[in-house]
């Protein structure tokens, strides 16, 4: 039901229009269809309903019906092929993601009108096509459609076509292995782990290299396409190395070549850039600059929609390090309302994480354990949120002052995050925090392990290079500032 439920929500107006009449139209007038009493049913609820009394309402024993869950899956088949048919002939409001359709749609219906005989209309519609294919750089499109070309060609003994398809098909290849490449090259630098390097210096060192190949390929044959991944792989690299100021640079730089080429010039390209200079200039402290590009972000993706509610998630952070805790709770309030919609539950977890973080920043520490017991399955590993839960539990442990829970948590949080694929030599932040706790654990005194380790603590307050303190990553809580507090406002162990 939570499939066919969020399948009903994203429908537009003509398409519910075209469904239903398109269901109707299989029964004699006046005769209810119950597909589309089953549709009715899932389209007036405001939250997934209860499947089991949608069932007997139909008529059926129980969800579990075998004639029941046909018609649900009949339903959700029709569905998708009236999303796929669109009445209004827009499925996308880019035309990167419209031209690939279209052309997508082109072939399929070039095949069938070719199977039939109608030869003449097949090969105007695949022509066309194929310019539309060539004007966008979709490559693999551009290979299957000609290649059914040269094989027609073929049959019709026609040698002089099927060898201009063959250079044509031989120049979509060499493009498809080339954006291939360089999106394959993108993934490396983007997540160091790719590169099984163990350092920084030696993502530098190798993830350097990546870029002069895509800056030589961006230059010996230009392609908008490669163009855009060596700009975000760019970005990329510059942010991994903590050089935010020149991520920002190459930020502009690849927001322009978006505006100016039209295979690149769509809404969501616009926003993700859009967000990732906000989330930059969230790191460099210029906050004021980072809300007026989260802004600008949000407007780029409509409500309910995953890439939204990221951006929404940066936004919250935004606010709350610029000191606007009001404003950051009316957004968690909205986040709370979109996803009465289109509800996952991890991200209902996050949403009761965020609101925890809020709570505590606004001195409600008391009620935040019990909040973090809401958002429980975080602790799981399978979130990006994952470290900063476990690691807000922590703190949260020594607050209350239960050493030996504290150390066992420890243990738990070091077993979840090497799962997740966090290493001491990448994350040395992360396992330093983990260490200065550990210490605390088994001294039981927080002013002793602050003075003995003030090298340690002047690496987190200082916060250079690996030891950034990132305002919208997982350590919710900036640790040396918390800790910092928590030192002064501690009394001194008794002798």
């Amino acid at each position: 039901m939570e499939k066919l439920f969020a399948l009903v929500k994203k429908l537009r107006t003509a398409e519910i229009r075209m469904l239903r009449r398109f269901l109707q139209s299989r029964l004699p007038e006046g005769v209810p269809e119950k597909r589309v009493q089953l549709f009715d049913c899932v389209a007036a609820a405001a939250v997934i309903p209860d499947e089991q009394e949608i069932a007997r309402k139909l008529g059926y024993k129980s969800k579990s019906d075998k004639a029941y869950i046909n018609l649900r899956s009949r339903l959700r088949e029709d569905i998708l092929d009236i999303m796929l048919i669109q009445e209004n002939g827009k499925a996308f409001e880019n035309n990167y993601a419209q031209a690939q359709f279209e052309c997508r749609k082109r072939l399929m219906q070039g095949e069938m009108l070719l199977a039939r005989g109608c030869y003449d209309p097949a090969l105007e519609l695949l022509g066309d096509a194929i310019h539309l294919a060539h004007r966008f750089e979709l490559h693999a499109e551009l290979i299957l459609m000609t290649d059914l070309l040269r094989s027609h060609a073929i049959v019709r003994n026609d040698m002089e076509v099927y060898n201009e398809l063959n250079d044509l098909l031989h120049e979509a290849q060499t493009g498809l292995s080339a954006s291939l490449r360089a999106r394959q090259l993108y993934f490396e630098i983007t997540v160091p782990g790719l590169l099984q390097v163990d350092s920084l210096k030696g993502y530098r060192k190798h993830a350097g290299g990546l870029l002069v190949w895509l800056d030589n390929k961006t230059k010996r044959a230009y392609s908008p396409r490669i163009a855009f991944f060596r700009g975000l792989a760019q970005v990329n690299f510059h942010t991994t190395l903590y050089e935010f100021n020149d991520a920002i640079v190459a930020g502009k730089k690849l927001l322009q070549l978006i505006e100016h080429e039209e295979v690149l010039r769509c809404d969501p390209n616009r926003g993700g850039i859009t967000a990732e200079l906000a989330a930059l200039a969230l790191r460099a402290g210029r906050y004021e600059e980072a809300e007026n590009y989260v802004r600008q972000a949000a407007s780029c993706f409509a409500s309910g929609l995953l890439n939204h509610f990221r951006v929404s998630q940066l936004h919250f952070f935004i606010l709350l390090r610029s000191g606007k805790m009001d404003e950051a709770a009316e957004l968690l309030d909205k986040l709370g309302m979109q996803l009465v919609e289109c509800d996952t539950a991890l991200h209902r977890q996050h949403l009761y994480f965020f609101e925890a973080v809020l709570r505590f920043h606004n001195g409600k520490e008391a009620g935040c354990a019990a909040q973090l017991k809401k958002c429980r399955d975080l602790a799981s590993g399978n979130s990006e949120w994952t470290p900063g839960y476990l690691l807000f539990e922590l703190m949260l442990s020594l607050d209350a002052g239960d050493y030996d829970a504290l150390q066992k948590k420890i243990m738990d949080c070091r077993k979840k995050t090497a799962f997740a694929g966090y290493t001491r030599r990448m994350h040395p932040r992360f396992f330093l925090i983990i260490d200065l706790l550990m210490w605390i654990s088994r001294r039981e005194d927080v002013k002793l392990v602050f003075e003995q380790k003030k090298e340690e603590i002047a690496l987190l307050e200082n916060g250079e290079g690996e030891y950034h303190w990132n305002p919208g990553g997982y350590e919710v809580i900036r640790f040396d500032a918390w800790l910092r507090k928590k030192v002064t406002l501690t009394p001194a162990k008794s002798a």
